[in-house]
């Protein structure tokens, strides 16, 4: 078959379940996301490249599966679906992390990986959800364990194969460096981070989607930040945001909305802390501006970005220009939506981080039960970036109020696991 005809081979649809009546089969068939995926990628042509279409119909399904099933219940259901994607490569394809010789064609391997990474992500974010420390390493361990086997092989096909080979592949390592590149500054600290950030860059150059590669130098710009260096972060976010200003003048159409808005709040908060006051005023507007022409999108699972997201750049960004009232009303607007996990502990602490440096009345009692909420959260998740944080924050108070019992006290909550 050539890929003219695989063009045309017929590729399905999420509406086809939908369309079906409702008798019990019915049912069984709409709830069983397992199913409705391996149905996706069974029919998917093998020589059809544009493997984004194939993931974008995986997202589909799933969230049509969540309007259908919105019994929390079926979250279990979502759970065994995403596991089952995130292992359709090793038990089709046959792929290792040991690197043994897969038994599968070079586009059996692409399209099982372009399936296999949407389940592996979705494990990632899923893990949002999860307050236990046990269930929620347990999915991040699986998901890089997964990616870790298709890194291999991957990496073989876009250093030596065809053209399309070669882009299809790194379009999908991309995907794969920036999961373990977020897991890893989650859980495992920066130095892991910065390495697979840094892979994500080298492949995403090679990449047919230039979205990828916005999106990998937004990721290394931001671990940039996170290790202290805000030039570098500056300068990468910059080359990204280059690249989103080309597009629009050539009307591409390129790069979502969503994106835009992704790498605008990142580049506002590198501004900020450069001091460049209007540049960061205007990069906020941009993400605002960018996230509410955004909704009609289909956003990428891979895309660490949402209206808290923003909110909290908002924050750091007013944060460095040392505007804390505002900084502290951009952190409490995320309290009027759905917050939690790492995202919430970096709230907090970047809250006490505005309120001790007011000029004005300083609240203590406000700070107090922050940080310990805080802090709380990050020693529950075993997050060593934000544990850091939270010390930060402690002798931050320590310095607005040096004579206070109840604050030096608080140093019994700084115990790491």
């Amino acid at each position: 078959m050539d890929l003219e005809d695989s063009q045309n081979t017929e590729t399905p649809t999420t509406t086809e379940v939908a369309a079906l009546p409702d008798d019990p089969l019915t049912l069984l068939r709409k709830q069983n996301l397992a199913m409705i995926y391996n149905k996706i990628v069974d029919r998917w042509p093998r020589r059809n490249f544009r493997h984004h279409e194939l993931q974008t119909l995986l997202m589909q399904a799933t969230e049509d599966h969540k309007k259908v099933n919105f019994n929390p219940d079926h979250l279990i259901t979502r759970r065994d679906a995403f596991h089952f994607l995130a292992l359709l490569p090793l038990e089709i394809a046959g792929l290792s992390a040991l690197g043994s010789k897969p038994k599968a064609s070079p586009e059996e391997i692409l399209t099982q990986c372009a399936a296999g990474v949407m389940g592996c992500w979705y494990m990632v974010r899923g893990h949002k959800v999860f307050t236990d420390y046990i269930v929620r390493s347990k999915e991040l361990a699986a998901a890089s364990d997964a990616v870790s086997a298709y890194i291999p092989v991957l990496t073989e096909i876009a250093d030596s194969s065809s053209t399309q080979h070669s882009k299809a592949a790194s379009d999908l390592l991309v995907q794969c460096f920036l999961l373990k590149a977020s897991i890893a500054r989650d859980i495992k600290g920066t130095n892991e981070g910065i390495y697979y950030t840094h892979q994500a860059e080298k492949y995403s150059s090679n990449a047919t989607n230039p979205m990828l590669r916005v999106l990998a130098l937004r990721t290394l710009s931001s671990v940039y930040a996170y290790t202290n260096h805000w030039g570098l972060a500056l300068q990468t976010a910059e080359e990204a945001q280059q690249i989103v200003e080309d597009a629009e003048k050539e009307r591409e159409g390129t790069i979502l909305y969503f994106v835009q808005s992704y790498l605008y709040s990142g580049l506002a908060t590198y501004q900020g802390r450069m001091g460049q006051v209007q540049n960061a005023l205007t990069s906020i507007g941009k993400a605002h501006e960018a996230l509410e022409r955004s909704k009609k999108e289909m956003k990428p699972i891979w895309v660490d970005h949402s209206p808290v997201n923003l909110l909290l750049n908002d924050g750091v960004a007013q944060l460095h220009l040392g505007l804390f009232a505002e900084a502290i009303a951009s952190f409490e607007k995320t309290n009027e939506l759905p917050r939690g996990g790492i995202g919430d502990a970096e709230i907090l602490i970047n809250e006490v981080m505005a309120e001790v440096q007011r000029e004005d009345q300083r609240d203590m009692e406000w700070c107090m039960n922050r940080w310990t909420r805080g802090i709380t959260k990050a020693v529950a998740l075993q997050s060593d970036q934000w544990y850091n944080e939270a010390c930060t924050a402690y002798m931050a108070m320590r310095a607005a109020w040096p004579t206070e019992q109840r604050i030096k006290e608080l140093r019994d909550h700084i115990v790491h696991w």
